[in-house]
């Protein structure tokens, strides 16, 4: 299955969203307390090894730049421009 660099923006901004809803809906404790524990993991990942938490970035923004890139040169091929 091929991705657009159209649904890759689109699936990003729905789980963002999605994320700000669980977080505000009241009865839903477990899941908010699992992205709590997912944010305080991530702020003491950072606080012991800056240096991985750049690099894993890094790696994650390539991963959506390459995915980005391969959906801009299939729609580029496809139209024939």
């Amino acid at each position: 299955m091929w991705v657009r660099e159209r649904d890759v923006v689109d699936y990003g901004l729905i789980s963002a969203v999605t994320l700000l809803v669980y977080l505000r809906v009241p009865f839903r404790p477990a899941i908010r307390e699992t992205l709590r524990w997912w944010v305080d993991w991530t702020a003491a990942f950072l606080a012991e090894s800056p240096e991985a938490a750049v690099a894993g970035f890094i790696v994650f923004v390539a991963l959506f730049g390459g995915a980005f890139a391969m959906g801009v040169v299939r729609h580029a091929s496809r139209d024939g421009a």
